[in-house]
């Protein structure tokens, strides 16, 4: 499946999650030596990638005014803008996409507020914000049980909202399942982004069921094989760029 971004939208002023931007250079080899940017070769595409984990619905800054949603939502903008209009635009086309890789909730007052009002929950409103391309599932997204997390992901405003697990069948679960059929859930997603196609593919712990509550989900542990799969299946399709998010609480 694929979607081109909406018009950046800026909520406010960055979270104190982790997020890295990681550079991805397709086409020429940067020499060692940097060279002046009058004299830099060309690439054939740029690809930053921003990543952030464990947001954990810390929605609100704390007492010392850190953290939040917002301050994240700025820091977001401004990395994407730096991206798209920075040194590496001088250089050939550039690309960004946004993954969050899980534990997109957390047990909490925020959390409990969302429990509350009840569908759109607080916690999906203000990550929907965010335009990302893939959500991966993590394990505090089922501490209360899979019909909570289907109503997390009915909390999205629409079909462009992806979450990713290619371990975890959800089968079992029928809220869960019909997320899958409407194509809201699945083991990878291909997005397009400057006219270059990428594919992600999302995996999850196999120690769920040790660490929260999954009810009847099936997680397949074998990571290796099941990434392979999607790696071949996204080749077969001609997508030679090709991202892993995965959360892999206490896997060894």
């Amino acid at each position: 499946r694929m979607h081109t971004h909406p018009p950046r939208r800026r909520v406010g002023t960055a979270w104190s999650a982790t997020l890295l931007a990681l550079l991805m250079v397709v086409g020429l080899v940067v020499p060692a030596a940097a060279a002046p940017p009058d004299k830099e070769e060309k690439v054939d595409f740029t690809l930053t990638v921003l990543h952030n984990n464990d947001g954990e619905s810390d929605l609100l800054p704390d007492e010392n005014g850190a953290g939040s949603i917002s301050r994240f939502a700025w820091l977001l903008d401004d990395l994407r803008d730096g991206a798209l209009t920075g040194p590496t635009k001088a250089r050939g086309k550039t690309g960004v996409v946004t993954i969050t890789a899980g534990d997109n909730f957390l047990a909490s007052p925020e959390l409990q507020a969302s429990f509350d009002k009840g569908i759109p929950w607080y916690d999906a409103i203000a990550l929907d914000s965010l335009d990302y391309d893939a959500f991966t599932i993590g394990n505090h997204e089922f501490d209360f049980g899979p019909d909570v997390l289907a109503d997390f992901i009915n909390s999205f405003s629409g079909n462009d909202d992806v979450f990713l697990s290619a371990n975890l069948d959800f089968s079992q679960e029928p809220a869960l399942q019909a997320l899958v059929d409407e194509g809201r859930i699945r083991p990878s997603i291909v997005v397009k982004e400057r006219g270059e196609l990428i594919g992600i593919i999302g995996v999850t712990t196999p120690e769920l069921r040790e660490v929260t509550s999954p009810g009847d989900v099936v997680i397949d542990e074998e990571l290796v094989r099941v990434i392979q799969a999607e790696v071949e299946a996204l080749t077969a399709q001609g997508i030679d760029k090709i991202l892993v998010s995965s959360h892999l609480q206490d896997i060894d």
